[in-house]
């Protein structure tokens, strides 16, 4: 997927989860919410483009994890709140890569894992397919240079 079309992408998601909470809303409470996520959005990715997120729509909110600008952010969007927290960098924390393979030595599924102390639960986990592993490559770059630094 194109770099711009993050951006849109994102955009979607969160629309289309809002209005699947609210039937029939009016379009000015449409535009209103929309317009206040995409400020928030728009403030967060002014250091540089979406290069990387992942998007969980929750039964009330949505939980986004972005990076843009090499910078990673946390973004909780709500009927009433948008919370955005700033991880920033984060070096010196522990990545770890772990390919699974067919019995024909294929690549079936590659964990990764990077560890650090100001992650949300310390963590972060993804298994990738090979088909997917395009759209995680701008993450798993970033974290392999921030595993390889030291505080």
């Amino acid at each position: 997927m194109a770099v711009g079309n993050k951006r849109s992408q994102l955009d979607s998601l969160i629309q289309n989860a809002w209005l699947a909470r609210h039937s029939n809303p009016t379009p000015q409470l449409m535009d209103s919410f929309l317009g206040s996520v995409q400020d928030a959005l728009n403030d967060v990715l002014s250091g540089g483009e979406l290069e990387f997120f992942d998007f969980k729509r929750e039964n009330d909110h949505e939980s986004i994890l972005a990076l843009s600008g090499g910078q990673l952010y946390t973004i909780r969007v709500e009927d009433h709140r948008i919370q955005v927290v700033s991880l920033g960098e984060l070096p010196g924390g522990s990545h770890t890569e772990e390919a699974k393979l067919d019995d024909d030595g294929r690549i079936v599924e590659t964990t990764i894992r990077y560890e650090h102390a100001r992650l949300p639960d310390g963590s972060l986990t993804y298994d990738i397919s090979p088909d997917a592993r395009e759209e995680f490559t701008p993450l798993l770059k970033q974290l392999r240079v921030w595993g390889g630094k030291t505080i």
